[in-house]
């Protein structure tokens, strides 16, 4: 998929810590807090835990390569293909949440961390139900010439 065939990168020994935003959106119920909680994950940790989201993952985003509106990709079809290219980079998902936040460990800078799994947030609910969205970076160009690629 990629037109630099693979990119290979360091083992990974830590992800980023969890955090939590305060949703813009507005609730009918004025007594319903909302967030988004975001999540650095990985394709294994995915497909081991998180099941039914690699291929949610998956569908959106061959959908909007479909749709024609981005730079073209290659086989974006064939799962082993867009698990390679996708998850060849660091991959954040945000996930939408009502009612009491889950619990702040630290917080600096505006940014606040907590420690919650993927499937806490997703609180027993479809991955179509609470995906927020999610980013996939990457080196643009890999190199010398490198750039990061949201």
């Amino acid at each position: 998929m990629s037109a630099y065939g693979v990119i290979n990168r360091p083992q990974r020994t830590s992800y980023l810590p969890a955090t939590l935003w305060d949703s813009p959106r507005v609730e009918p119920d004025l007594g319903t807090q909302s967030f988004v909680t975001i999540h650095h994950i990985d394709r294994a940790a995915v497909e081991r835990i998180q099941t039914g989201l690699f291929d949610y993952l998956h569908s959106i985003f061959a959908d909007e390569v479909d749709k024609g509106l981005t730079y073209p990709q290659e086989d974006i079809r064939d799962p082993a293909a867009f698990g390679t290219y996708f998850f060849g980079g660091d991959v954040l998902v945000a996930i939408a949440g009502k009612g009491d936040p889950p619990a702040i460990e630290s917080e600096a800078r505006g940014v606040r961390e907590i420690e919650q799994s993927p499937d806490a947030a997703r609180n027993g609910r479809t991955w179509e139900e609470c995906v927020a969205g999610f980013y996939y970076v990457k080196p643009n160009y890999p190199g010398r010439s490198s750039t990061v690629d949201l």
